[in-house]
């Protein structure tokens, strides 16, 4: 059996609904580096177990959250784009659970710098890795 893994922003854990944060997390995973995302709702809902109606819900409430900037329909499918700053970037391969001794601490890269349009700091992405 494979698993399918997503990144979550733990901030946002009891600000938003459980399910409207399944949404966000399964975007996220989608996006691709230019934070907007094309699905059928349809799919989506089949693959949520839920209805299109609480698709459709579930988008008003990221949106009200501005998590969504905005929502297109198209022939193929929504088009979503999100909030750019929701996740810090990604880091490569590097797996986030490896120990930190000062052997790997002193070649380790230094972080990347944010985006210009990021609210992320350095030191909140030190935090991070």
């Amino acid at each position: 059996m494979e698993f399918t893994w997503i990144r979550l922003p733990i901030h946002l854990i009891g600000q938003i609904s459980s399910n409207a944060l399944i949404l966000l997390s399964w975007m996220l995973n989608r996006d691709t580096g230019s934070h907007t995302v094309v699905f059928r709702q349809k799919e989506l809902a089949e693959l949520l177990h839920c209805s299109l109606r609480m698709i459709d819900h579930l988008l008003r409430e990221l949106e009200q959250a501005g998590l969504i900037l905005s929502r297109e329909r198209l022939r193929t499918g929504t088009k979503i784009e999100l909030q750019p700053d929701i996740l810090p970037p990604r880091k490569g391969n590097a797996a986030p659970h490896m120990p930190k001794n000062t052997e790997f601490a002193a070649n380790r890269k230094p972080s990347p710098q944010p985006k210009e349009y990021s609210s992320i700091t350095p030191d909140m992405l030190d935090a991070f890795f």
